[in-house]
Protein backbone atom coordinates (compact mmCIF):
# COMPACT_ATOMS: atom_id res chain seq x y z
CA UNK A 1 0.00 0.00 0.00
CA UNK A 2 1.59 3.31 -0.69
CA UNK A 3 2.39 5.91 1.97
CA UNK A 4 -0.94 8.42 0.91
CA UNK A 5 -3.29 6.03 1.05
CA UNK A 6 -1.89 4.71 4.38
CA UNK A 7 -1.69 7.87 5.97
CA UNK A 8 -5.27 8.58 4.78
CA UNK A 9 -6.39 5.12 6.31
CA UNK A 10 -5.20 6.52 9.93
CA UNK A 11 -5.48 10.34 9.91
CA UNK A 12 -5.69 11.80 12.96
CA UNK A 13 -2.22 11.50 14.21
CA UNK A 14 -1.28 13.80 10.64
CA UNK A 15 -4.46 16.13 11.27
CA UNK A 16 -2.67 16.34 14.81
CA UNK A 17 0.94 17.44 13.71
CA UNK A 18 -0.63 19.85 11.74
CA UNK A 19 -2.99 21.96 14.50
CA UNK A 20 0.34 21.67 16.78
CA UNK A 21 1.82 23.32 13.86
CA UNK A 22 -0.51 25.94 13.90
CA UNK A 23 -0.14 26.14 17.58
CA UNK A 24 3.04 27.00 18.00
CA UNK A 25 2.91 29.85 16.16
CA UNK A 26 1.06 31.52 19.06
CA UNK A 27 3.03 34.79 20.30
CA UNK A 28 1.99 37.84 21.49
CA UNK A 29 3.21 40.45 18.78
CA UNK A 30 1.64 42.13 15.68
CA UNK A 31 2.76 42.32 12.39
CA UNK A 32 1.60 45.57 11.17
CA UNK A 33 -0.56 46.12 7.97
CA UNK A 34 -3.13 48.49 6.40
CA UNK A 35 -5.95 46.57 6.38
CA UNK A 36 -5.04 44.44 9.49
CA UNK A 37 -5.22 48.18 11.15
CA UNK A 38 -8.04 48.80 9.76
CA UNK A 39 -9.71 45.41 11.03
CA UNK A 40 -8.68 45.99 14.60
CA UNK A 41 -9.81 49.74 15.18
CA UNK A 42 -13.33 48.47 13.79
CA UNK A 43 -12.88 45.93 16.24
CA UNK A 44 -12.03 48.12 19.26
CA UNK A 45 -14.68 50.84 18.28
CA UNK A 46 -16.60 47.59 18.80
CA UNK A 47 -15.75 46.81 22.14
CA UNK A 48 -16.13 50.15 23.06
CA UNK A 49 -19.54 50.34 22.29
CA UNK A 50 -19.53 52.11 19.23
CA UNK A 51 -20.27 53.87 16.81
CA UNK A 52 -18.51 51.44 14.56
CA UNK A 53 -15.75 53.37 13.11
CA UNK A 54 -12.13 52.78 11.13
CA UNK A 55 -9.86 54.75 11.91
CA UNK A 56 -11.87 57.63 13.37
CA UNK A 57 -14.50 57.37 9.91
CA UNK A 58 -18.05 55.93 10.02
CA UNK A 59 -17.14 54.44 6.51
CA UNK A 60 -15.51 51.46 7.66
CA UNK A 61 -15.13 50.03 3.98
CA UNK A 62 -14.41 46.41 5.50
CA UNK A 63 -16.86 43.99 5.39
CA UNK A 64 -17.68 43.72 9.41
CA UNK A 65 -17.88 40.11 10.20
CA UNK A 66 -14.18 39.38 11.18
CA UNK A 67 -13.85 42.78 13.30
CA UNK A 68 -17.37 41.32 15.03
CA UNK A 69 -15.59 38.56 15.73
CA UNK A 70 -12.35 39.53 17.41
CA UNK A 71 -14.19 42.74 19.12
CA UNK A 72 -14.46 40.96 22.80
CA UNK A 73 -10.58 40.72 22.92
CA UNK A 74 -10.49 44.36 23.33
CA UNK A 75 -12.83 43.80 26.59
CA UNK A 76 -9.55 42.12 28.14
CA UNK A 77 -6.95 44.54 26.78
CA UNK A 78 -5.93 47.24 24.62
CA UNK A 79 -3.33 44.94 22.95
CA UNK A 80 -5.11 41.66 22.59
CA UNK A 81 -2.95 40.07 20.41
CA UNK A 82 -2.32 36.38 21.74
CA UNK A 83 -5.96 36.53 21.87
CA UNK A 84 -6.68 37.02 18.87
CA UNK A 85 -3.82 34.43 17.23
CA UNK A 86 -5.19 31.98 19.41
CA UNK A 87 -8.80 32.61 18.09
CA UNK A 88 -7.58 32.08 15.09
CA UNK A 89 -5.81 28.90 15.98
CA UNK A 90 -9.30 27.84 16.22
CA UNK A 91 -10.39 28.67 13.36
CA UNK A 92 -7.71 27.37 11.74
CA UNK A 93 -8.36 23.99 13.71
CA UNK A 94 -11.91 24.28 11.99
CA UNK A 95 -10.83 25.12 8.75
CA UNK A 96 -8.43 21.94 8.70
CA UNK A 97 -10.85 19.30 10.31
CA UNK A 98 -13.28 20.95 7.35
CA UNK A 99 -10.86 20.37 4.26
CA UNK A 100 -9.94 17.20 5.08
CA UNK A 101 -14.16 16.29 5.85
CA UNK A 102 -14.98 18.26 1.97
CA UNK A 103 -12.01 15.52 0.42
CA UNK A 104 -12.96 12.59 2.29
CA UNK A 105 -16.16 13.09 0.59
CA UNK A 106 -14.83 14.24 -2.86
CA UNK A 107 -11.58 13.46 -3.07
CA UNK A 108 -11.25 9.23 -1.90
CA UNK A 109 -7.90 8.70 -1.27
CA UNK A 110 -6.54 12.46 -1.31
CA UNK A 111 -7.98 13.50 2.11
CA UNK A 112 -5.06 14.07 4.01
CA UNK A 113 -2.73 14.75 1.00
CA UNK A 114 -5.26 17.80 0.31
CA UNK A 115 -5.82 19.15 3.63
CA UNK A 116 -1.64 19.04 4.76
CA UNK A 117 -1.17 21.13 1.06
CA UNK A 118 -3.60 23.39 1.93
CA UNK A 119 -2.60 24.09 5.71
CA UNK A 120 1.51 24.37 5.04
CA UNK A 121 1.22 26.67 2.97
CA UNK A 122 3.42 29.52 3.00
CA UNK A 123 0.74 32.47 1.86
CA UNK A 124 -1.84 30.72 4.52
CA UNK A 125 0.83 30.53 7.21
CA UNK A 126 1.68 34.34 6.55
CA UNK A 127 -1.95 35.72 7.06
CA UNK A 128 -3.11 33.45 9.32
CA UNK A 129 -0.52 34.99 11.88
CA UNK A 130 -1.90 38.35 10.96
CA UNK A 131 -5.36 40.22 12.14
CA UNK A 132 -6.80 39.61 8.75
CA UNK A 133 -10.48 37.68 7.69
CA UNK A 134 -8.30 34.74 5.67
CA UNK A 135 -8.63 32.23 8.58
CA UNK A 136 -12.35 33.02 10.03
CA UNK A 137 -13.26 33.31 5.73
CA UNK A 138 -11.62 30.07 4.85
CA UNK A 139 -13.12 28.20 7.89
CA UNK A 140 -16.51 29.43 7.27
CA UNK A 141 -16.44 29.05 3.67
CA UNK A 142 -15.55 25.38 3.99
CA UNK A 143 -18.25 24.63 6.74
CA UNK A 144 -21.17 26.95 4.67
CA UNK A 145 -19.72 24.39 1.58
CA UNK A 146 -20.29 21.42 3.38
CA UNK A 147 -23.81 22.29 4.88
CA UNK A 148 -25.11 23.81 0.94
CA UNK A 149 -24.03 20.14 -0.39
CA UNK A 150 -25.56 18.11 2.15
CA UNK A 151 -28.72 20.46 0.81
CA UNK A 152 -28.52 19.34 -2.41
CA UNK A 153 -29.51 15.82 -1.86
CA UNK A 154 -32.24 13.68 -1.20
CA UNK A 155 -33.90 12.87 1.87
CA UNK A 156 -36.97 13.80 4.38
CA UNK A 157 -38.36 17.51 3.78
CA UNK A 158 -37.87 18.38 7.29
CA UNK A 159 -33.89 17.62 7.05
CA UNK A 160 -33.69 19.34 3.80
CA UNK A 161 -35.08 22.21 5.22
CA UNK A 162 -32.92 22.11 7.92
CA UNK A 163 -29.54 22.35 5.75
CA UNK A 164 -30.96 24.91 3.81
CA UNK A 165 -31.80 27.07 6.63
CA UNK A 166 -28.75 26.34 8.13
CA UNK A 167 -26.96 26.75 4.49
CA UNK A 168 -28.90 30.28 4.32
CA UNK A 169 -27.19 31.28 7.78
CA UNK A 170 -23.65 30.39 7.15
CA UNK A 171 -23.95 32.12 4.05
CA UNK A 172 -24.81 34.97 5.29
CA UNK A 173 -22.43 34.93 8.10
CA UNK A 174 -19.39 34.42 5.30
CA UNK A 175 -20.46 37.40 3.10
CA UNK A 176 -20.85 39.56 6.48
CA UNK A 177 -17.00 38.23 6.54
CA UNK A 178 -16.48 38.91 2.46
CA UNK A 179 -18.50 39.86 0.47
CA UNK A 180 -17.28 37.67 -1.90
CA UNK A 181 -18.37 34.76 0.32
CA UNK A 182 -21.77 35.47 -1.90
CA UNK A 183 -20.78 33.35 -4.64
CA UNK A 184 -21.14 30.13 -2.90
CA UNK A 185 -24.66 30.70 -3.10
CA UNK A 186 -24.71 30.86 -6.94
CA UNK A 187 -22.56 27.42 -6.68
CA UNK A 188 -25.74 25.98 -4.64
CA UNK A 189 -27.78 27.16 -7.34
CA UNK A 190 -25.62 25.73 -10.24
CA UNK A 191 -25.48 22.60 -8.15
CA UNK A 192 -29.29 22.65 -7.56
CA UNK A 193 -29.90 23.43 -11.38
CA UNK A 194 -28.00 20.23 -12.62
CA UNK A 195 -29.58 17.75 -9.80
CA UNK A 196 -33.23 19.60 -11.51
CA UNK A 197 -31.50 18.79 -15.24
CA UNK A 198 -30.74 15.53 -14.11
CA UNK A 199 -34.70 14.32 -12.71
CA UNK A 200 -33.03 13.94 -8.81
CA UNK A 201 -35.36 16.97 -7.75
CA UNK A 202 -37.87 19.08 -9.06
CA UNK A 203 -37.57 22.49 -10.35
CA UNK A 204 -39.24 23.95 -7.97
CA UNK A 205 -37.51 22.23 -5.12
CA UNK A 206 -34.64 23.77 -6.78
CA UNK A 207 -35.62 27.38 -7.41
CA UNK A 208 -36.69 27.32 -4.25
CA UNK A 209 -33.64 26.18 -2.36
CA UNK A 210 -31.65 28.54 -4.33
CA UNK A 211 -33.63 31.72 -3.78
CA UNK A 212 -33.88 30.42 -0.31
CA UNK A 213 -29.99 30.24 0.51
CA UNK A 214 -29.11 32.88 -1.75
CA UNK A 215 -31.13 36.06 -0.67
CA UNK A 216 -30.34 36.46 2.60
CA UNK A 217 -26.85 36.59 1.94
CA UNK A 218 -27.47 38.82 -0.87
CA UNK A 219 -29.18 41.20 1.63
CA UNK A 220 -26.08 41.41 3.63
CA UNK A 221 -24.32 42.48 0.72
CA UNK A 222 -26.45 44.99 -0.46
CA UNK A 223 -26.60 46.84 2.93
CA UNK A 224 -23.37 46.57 3.38
CA UNK A 225 -22.69 48.27 -0.70
CA UNK A 226 -25.60 51.08 1.21
CA UNK A 227 -23.98 51.73 4.14
CA UNK A 228 -20.57 52.71 2.17
CA UNK A 229 -22.46 54.56 0.08
CA UNK A 230 -24.26 56.53 2.59
CA UNK A 231 -20.81 56.86 5.00
CA UNK A 232 -18.58 57.88 2.03
CA UNK A 233 -19.93 61.28 1.46
CA UNK A 234 -18.36 61.95 5.78
CA UNK A 235 -14.95 61.18 4.51
CA UNK A 236 -13.09 63.33 1.95
CA UNK A 237 -11.56 61.65 -0.42
CA UNK A 238 -12.77 58.34 -0.04
CA UNK A 239 -13.74 55.53 -2.27
CA UNK A 240 -16.32 53.24 -2.19
CA UNK A 241 -16.94 49.57 -3.14
CA UNK A 242 -18.51 50.73 -6.60
CA UNK A 243 -15.34 53.13 -7.21
CA UNK A 244 -13.40 49.83 -7.55
CA UNK A 245 -14.93 48.88 -10.38
CA UNK A 246 -14.08 51.56 -12.84
CA UNK A 247 -11.00 52.61 -14.00
CA UNK A 248 -10.83 55.84 -15.93
CA UNK A 249 -7.03 54.68 -17.37
CA UNK A 250 -8.26 51.07 -18.48
CA UNK A 251 -11.23 49.85 -21.03
CA UNK A 252 -12.63 46.63 -20.56
CA UNK A 253 -10.30 44.55 -22.34
CA UNK A 254 -7.21 46.09 -20.34
CA UNK A 255 -9.11 45.71 -17.31
CA UNK A 256 -10.06 41.71 -18.13
CA UNK A 257 -6.68 40.73 -19.28
CA UNK A 258 -4.50 42.38 -16.22
CA UNK A 259 -7.27 40.77 -14.02
CA UNK A 260 -6.41 37.19 -15.74
CA UNK A 261 -3.18 38.07 -15.32
CA UNK A 262 -3.09 38.64 -11.41
CA UNK A 263 -5.72 35.42 -10.88
CA UNK A 264 -3.37 33.44 -13.06
CA UNK A 265 0.00 34.72 -10.90
CA UNK A 266 -2.02 34.00 -7.69
CA UNK A 267 -2.67 30.14 -8.74
CA UNK A 268 0.78 30.20 -9.44
CA UNK A 269 2.06 31.47 -6.75
CA UNK A 270 0.02 29.44 -4.27
CA UNK A 271 1.08 26.07 -5.53
CA UNK A 272 4.51 26.60 -6.90
CA UNK A 273 6.67 26.22 -3.51
CA UNK A 274 9.21 29.29 -3.02
CA UNK A 275 7.18 31.36 -5.39
CA UNK A 276 4.99 33.18 -3.12
CA UNK A 277 6.21 36.49 -3.55
CA UNK A 278 7.93 36.09 -6.64
CA UNK A 279 6.24 39.07 -8.70
CA UNK A 280 8.22 41.87 -10.66
CA UNK A 281 8.28 45.25 -8.95
CA UNK A 282 5.93 46.63 -11.54
CA UNK A 283 3.73 43.46 -12.80
CA UNK A 284 2.96 43.47 -16.13
CA UNK A 285 2.46 40.45 -18.98
CA UNK A 286 6.23 40.49 -19.37
CA UNK A 287 6.83 38.97 -16.36
CA UNK A 288 9.24 36.62 -16.67
CA UNK A 289 7.56 34.51 -13.55
CA UNK A 290 4.29 33.91 -16.07
CA UNK A 291 6.76 31.27 -18.07
CA UNK A 292 5.60 29.36 -14.59
CA UNK A 293 2.71 31.11 -13.68
CA UNK A 294 0.66 30.31 -16.57
CA UNK A 295 1.04 26.56 -17.53
CA UNK A 296 0.61 25.80 -13.95
CA UNK A 297 -3.30 27.86 -14.03
CA UNK A 298 -4.04 26.58 -17.28
CA UNK A 299 -3.25 22.97 -15.91
CA UNK A 300 -5.44 23.53 -12.67
CA UNK A 301 -8.08 24.52 -14.38
CA UNK A 302 -8.44 21.73 -16.72
CA UNK A 303 -8.04 19.63 -13.12
CA UNK A 304 -10.90 21.78 -11.75
CA UNK A 305 -13.01 20.95 -14.77
CA UNK A 306 -12.43 17.05 -14.13
CA UNK A 307 -13.44 17.46 -10.32
CA UNK A 308 -16.26 19.45 -10.87
CA UNK A 309 -18.12 17.18 -13.66
CA UNK A 310 -17.23 14.20 -11.04
CA UNK A 311 -17.91 15.60 -7.89
CA UNK A 312 -21.08 17.46 -8.95
CA UNK A 313 -19.96 19.77 -5.47
CA UNK A 314 -21.40 23.23 -4.79
CA UNK A 315 -18.01 24.80 -3.86
CA UNK A 316 -16.21 23.62 -6.77
CA UNK A 317 -19.63 25.00 -9.30
CA UNK A 318 -18.87 28.48 -7.37
CA UNK A 319 -15.29 28.88 -8.61
CA UNK A 320 -15.71 30.66 -11.39
CA UNK A 321 -18.07 33.09 -9.99
CA UNK A 322 -15.92 33.99 -7.51
CA UNK A 323 -12.55 34.13 -9.47
CA UNK A 324 -14.51 35.71 -12.22
CA UNK A 325 -15.62 38.87 -10.03
CA UNK A 326 -11.77 39.28 -8.86
CA UNK A 327 -10.76 39.15 -12.61
CA UNK A 328 -12.56 42.22 -12.04
CA UNK A 329 -11.67 43.67 -8.73
CA UNK A 330 -8.69 45.32 -9.51
CA UNK A 331 -5.89 44.54 -6.68
CA UNK A 332 -3.45 42.04 -6.52
CA UNK A 333 -3.19 41.17 -2.60
CA UNK A 334 -0.76 38.99 -2.23
CA UNK A 335 -2.41 36.21 -3.17
CA UNK A 336 -5.25 36.88 -0.10
CA UNK A 337 -7.99 37.04 -2.83
CA UNK A 338 -7.07 33.33 -4.21
CA UNK A 339 -6.29 32.31 -1.35
CA UNK A 340 -9.36 30.88 0.33
CA UNK A 341 -9.77 28.58 -2.98
CA UNK A 342 -6.48 26.81 -2.18
CA UNK A 343 -8.50 23.47 -1.48
CA UNK A 344 -10.21 23.43 -4.55
CA UNK A 345 -6.68 24.01 -6.49
CA UNK A 346 -5.11 21.19 -4.71
CA UNK A 347 -8.01 19.12 -5.59
CA UNK A 348 -7.87 20.10 -9.33
CA UNK A 349 -4.00 18.58 -9.14
CA UNK A 350 -4.88 15.77 -7.36
CA UNK A 351 -7.29 15.20 -10.31
CA UNK A 352 -5.16 16.15 -13.09
CA UNK A 353 -2.66 13.46 -11.81
CA UNK A 354 -4.87 10.29 -11.29
CA UNK A 355 -3.77 8.71 -14.36
CA UNK A 356 -0.42 8.48 -12.93
CA UNK A 357 -0.92 7.40 -9.19
CA UNK A 358 2.70 6.30 -9.16
CA UNK A 359 3.70 10.01 -9.53
CA UNK A 360 1.32 11.41 -7.49
CA UNK A 361 2.14 9.13 -4.77
CA UNK A 362 5.89 10.18 -4.88
CA UNK A 363 5.23 14.32 -5.88
CA UNK A 364 2.36 15.29 -3.45
CA UNK A 365 4.36 14.60 -0.35
CA UNK A 366 7.32 16.42 -1.72
CA UNK A 367 5.37 19.06 -2.42
CA UNK A 368 3.90 19.33 1.05
CA UNK A 369 7.63 18.51 2.65
CA UNK A 370 8.38 21.90 0.29
CA UNK A 371 5.97 23.75 1.15
CA UNK A 372 6.32 23.26 4.77
CA UNK A 373 10.04 24.26 4.37
CA UNK A 374 9.21 27.20 2.67
CA UNK A 375 6.22 28.26 5.27
CA UNK A 376 8.89 27.72 8.26
CA UNK A 377 11.37 29.30 6.73
CA UNK A 378 9.47 32.55 6.15
CA UNK A 379 8.09 32.08 9.89
CA UNK A 380 11.02 31.84 11.50
CA UNK A 381 12.33 35.46 9.91
CA UNK A 382 8.90 36.96 10.03
CA UNK A 383 9.51 35.83 14.19
CA UNK A 384 12.63 37.46 14.61
CA UNK A 385 11.31 40.80 12.79
CA UNK A 386 7.93 40.67 14.39
CA UNK A 387 9.83 40.53 18.34
CA UNK A 388 12.26 43.66 17.52
CA UNK A 389 9.62 45.74 16.16
CA UNK A 390 7.35 45.47 18.84
CA UNK A 391 10.03 45.86 21.24
CA UNK A 392 9.04 49.61 20.54
CA UNK A 393 5.41 49.65 21.53
CA UNK A 394 6.51 51.56 24.70
CA UNK A 395 8.56 54.41 22.62
CA UNK A 396 5.95 54.52 20.23
CA UNK A 397 3.25 54.83 22.85
CA UNK A 398 5.30 57.85 24.23
CA UNK A 399 4.75 59.49 21.00
CA UNK A 400 1.42 58.62 20.66
CA UNK A 401 -0.40 59.56 23.47
CA UNK A 402 -0.97 63.53 22.88
CA UNK A 403 -1.46 63.30 19.30
CA UNK A 404 -4.50 60.42 20.78
CA UNK A 405 -6.10 62.95 23.55
CA UNK A 406 -5.74 66.03 21.42
CA UNK A 407 -7.86 64.77 18.32
CA UNK A 408 -6.07 66.72 15.94
CA UNK A 409 -5.05 65.35 12.52
CA UNK A 410 -1.59 64.01 12.32
CA UNK A 411 0.81 62.56 9.12
CA UNK A 412 4.19 60.85 8.81
CA UNK A 413 7.41 62.12 6.95
CA UNK A 414 9.60 59.33 5.95
CA UNK A 415 8.19 56.48 8.02
CA UNK A 416 9.11 52.81 7.63
CA UNK A 417 5.81 51.06 7.28
CA UNK A 418 5.82 49.19 9.61
CA UNK A 419 6.19 52.37 12.65
CA UNK A 420 3.70 54.13 10.99
CA UNK A 421 1.19 51.24 11.15
CA UNK A 422 2.20 50.92 14.89
CA UNK A 423 2.19 54.92 15.39
CA UNK A 424 -1.55 54.27 13.28
CA UNK A 425 -3.22 51.66 15.84
CA UNK A 426 -1.90 54.04 18.52
CA UNK A 427 -3.55 57.36 18.13
CA UNK A 428 -7.04 55.63 15.26
CA UNK A 429 -6.30 57.55 12.94
CA UNK A 430 -5.08 57.66 9.29
CA UNK A 431 -1.42 58.75 9.38
CA UNK A 432 -0.61 59.47 5.72
CA UNK A 433 3.40 59.22 4.89
CA UNK A 434 4.61 61.95 3.08
CA UNK A 435 8.51 62.35 1.35
CA UNK A 436 8.92 65.64 3.26
CA UNK A 437 7.67 68.00 5.61
CA UNK A 438 6.62 70.67 3.12
CA UNK A 439 3.82 67.69 1.65
CA UNK A 440 2.32 67.61 4.65
CA UNK A 441 -1.40 68.63 4.20
CA UNK A 442 -1.97 72.06 6.28
CA UNK A 443 -4.81 70.38 8.22
CA UNK A 444 -2.19 68.61 9.79
CA UNK A 445 -0.90 70.00 13.32
CA UNK A 446 1.18 66.64 14.43
CA UNK A 447 4.21 65.23 11.97
CA UNK A 448 5.95 61.87 13.29
CA UNK A 449 9.35 62.24 11.35
CA UNK A 450 13.06 60.46 11.98
CA UNK A 451 14.74 62.03 14.83
CA UNK A 452 17.99 63.22 12.95
CA UNK A 453 15.44 65.45 10.86
CA UNK A 454 15.67 69.22 11.61
CA UNK A 455 12.25 70.25 12.69
CA UNK A 456 11.59 73.38 9.69
CA UNK A 457 10.20 76.48 10.35
CA UNK A 458 6.63 76.53 11.68
CA UNK A 459 7.08 73.22 13.42
CA UNK A 460 8.64 72.58 16.85
CA UNK A 461 9.62 69.26 18.18
CA UNK A 462 7.79 68.01 21.20
CA UNK A 463 8.84 64.80 22.19
CA UNK A 464 11.76 62.31 20.75
CA UNK A 465 11.34 58.64 21.44
CA UNK A 466 12.54 54.92 19.84
CA UNK A 467 14.70 57.07 17.12
CA UNK A 468 11.42 59.27 16.08
CA UNK A 469 10.36 62.90 16.72
CA UNK A 470 7.03 64.32 17.32
CA UNK A 471 6.44 67.69 15.70
CA UNK A 472 3.84 70.13 16.36
CA UNK A 473 2.33 72.69 13.73
CA UNK A 474 2.42 76.15 15.42
CA UNK A 475 -0.34 78.57 15.11
CA UNK A 476 -4.00 78.31 14.58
Amino acid sequence: MDFLAQADRRPAPWLALLALLLLVQIDPWWRPGNDACAYLSIARSVARGGPVERLGSRQIFFAPGYPLLISPAFLIGDRPFRIIQTLHWLLAVALLLGVHRWARRSLPGGALAVTWLVIVNASFWMHYRRTLSETAFMAVLVWTGEALQAATLPGPAARRLGLTLLGALLAAALSAIRQAGIFLTAGFAVAMGLEAWRGRVGWPRAVLQSLAVGLPAAAVVLSLVLLDQRHAPESPGASTYLDHFVDPGLGLAERVSDGIRQRASDVGRLLVPGMVKAQSRQPTWLDPNLIVYLPVAAAAALGWWRFARRAGDVWAWSLPFYLGFHVFWPFGQATRFVLPVLPLLWAAVWCLLERAPRRRQALLPLLAVAHLGVSAGFWVAERKEARELNALWPALETLAAPVRESGLEAAAVDLKDDRRFLLQFLIDRPLPNQESVSSVPGTARWVFAPERMLPPPGFSPRRRSGGLQLLFREGN
